[in-house]
């Protein structure tokens, strides 16, 4: 039975819409504000959340908001008498399911709320296939129910249902090779060998032999024949870890290997055949790569068969929490200190960051604070966040020295872009040069504020326009 919760202050059209439910066969619960929801919430499985986005204390947007720092990540659908196409525009981009009209057409809102559980269905079945082969404490595993990762978690389980090449791209520490190995265990379960050779790590000169293997006399100091990793990866997944750095010469024979699925060791002449899929990671463009002539194009369409492109933390909206929450879990373990929590501010201090260096990254903060932690619960000056800034501040983007010195100062004229400039410097300044948060004060994206501030540091060539146009 589905399970509804409505959040509204109106009481009369409350109880109109709870026949409706009722008579849809809903098992139904009933809030008045965004607090007493979030009550529920905490008390109850809830599959779908129907609420107004104007109440007295906490809009519907607050309370979605709120669900997703504590990691309720139940589909929501807001409506209102006073929305406007931006406002509905908002309310998708933050993470709502629909945004419908008052009055409230019964026939309308049941489809929306048959639409939502039934995602809601499809994506706890696609999780729950996911943690059945991740199960190391250690392992960050498949979490999070942004849409970002959904998405992510479908392309997984199609590649999983084919015995097709994967190309995995992504920015360091996104967890390329989490990617690869949730393939692997779908597809072909612990039982079968799973193999990962870093390209990068591996010196030119042994990168053949790790691949093929060899016979013995090959090469000085072959004292035996050896398996590589295709013949060891034989019946399961053979990871190509940073793929855009093999050695050019050798890609020929990888395309011969994918294209034949056969192979010889290196000094012998016997053809060997392996059952080996193949699963490559990058975190460089390979067309890129291709156009510069470091990459064959050949071999980029035969690696590229299926495409996963794996997101940055930055982009997993409402993920942020859940993840920390296992982190720290797990290094309070490994560290054997007793957390017993970790508090609202620290979360609302880790999804305002923008993690340049991703799930890695993350993690290592998450240790940090329960080695940094005397008693039982993470706060956010445990986190040690500021010193992350430090160490990665980008001088491109500096504050003009001028506006810098004194944010709070009105502009000398009521110029357009004077106002705009002053209000740029004054969210940096409050925000403690946290691009991402003064953007979010600012209404705006943080590239577009990272343009803004080159343009303010631009010199004026005379003509009025400073900078780069956007």
């Amino acid at each position: 039975m589905t399970s509804v919760l409505y959040v509204d202050d109106d009481h009369q059209l409350g109880s109109a819409v709870s026949q409706v439910f009722l008579r849809a066969g809903y098992h139904y619960l009933y809030a008045h504000s965004a607090e007493e929801a979030l009550s529920l919430l905490d008390r109850h499985d809830v599959d779908v959340v129907v609420s107004d986005q104007q109440m007295p204390h906490g809009s519907g947007m607050d309370l979605l908001t709120y669900m997703r720092e504590r990691g309720h990540l139940a589909p929501v659908i807001l409506f209102t008498a006073y929305g406007s196409v931006p406002d509905a525009v908002r309310s998708v981009a933050a993470g709502a399911l629909e945004y419908l009209q008052k009055p409230l057409d019964p026939q309308v809102l049941v489809r929306a709320v048959e639409k939502a559980a039934a995602l809601r269905r499809s994506d706890r079945e696609l999780i729950d296939r996911m943690h059945t082969v991740q199960t190391d404490h250690a392992t960050p595993r498949m979490l999070g129910e942004s849409p970002v990762m959904r998405s992510l978690m479908r392309q997984i389980s199609a590649a999983a249902d084919s015995s097709a090449t994967v190309l995995v791209e992504g920015e360091t520490g996104t967890g390329k090779e989490l990617v690869a190995k949730t393939i692997h265990m779908l597809r072909a379960g612990k039982a079968a060998p799973f193999i990962a050779i870093n390209c990068a790590a591996i010196p030119e000169s042994l990168i053949e032999s790790v691949l093929f293997g060899h016979e013995r006399g090959a090469f000085t100091g072959a004292i035996a024949r050896t398996l590589g990793a295709f013949e060891r990866a034989n019946g399961g997944t053979l990871l190509l870890d940073e793929v855009s750095e093999m050695r050019f010469d050798l890609q020929a024979k990888l395309l011969r290997v994918l294209q034949e699925r056969s192979f010889e060791r290196v000094g012998g002449n016997v053809l060997i055949r392996a059952n080996t899929r193949v699963v490559a990671t990058t975190n460089r463009s390979l067309l890129e790569a291709v156009s510069d002539g470091r990459f064959r194009d050949d071999l980029y369409h035969r690696l590229n068969v299926v495409r996963i492109v794996v997101p940055p933390l930055r982009e997993r909206h409402g993920d942020i929490p859940a993840l920390a929450r296992h982190f720290i879990a797990a290094a309070a373990v490994d560290h054997a200190r007793p957390i017993s929590s970790v508090s609202l501010d620290v979360l609302t201090t880790l999804e305002a960051y923008p993690w340049p260096g991703n799930l890695r990254q993350l993690q290592a903060v998450a240790n940090r604070a329960v080695v940094n932690c005397r008693d039982d619960v993470i706060k956010p000056c445990h986190l040690e966040l500021d010193r992350e800034l430090a160490m990665r501040v980008d001088a491109r983007v500096a504050v003009p020295v001028a506006l810098a010195m004194n944010p709070a100062a009105p502009p000398e004229t009521l110029n357009l872009s004077d106002a705009e400039n002053m209000l740029i410097s004054k969210a940096i300044a409050h925000t403690g040069g946290r691009f991402d948060t003064a953007a979010a004060l600012l209404g705006i994206h943080p590239r577009t504020l990272r343009r803004k501030l080159a343009r303010m540091r631009a010199p004026d060539d005379g003509s009025g326009a400073r900078g780069d146009r956007a």
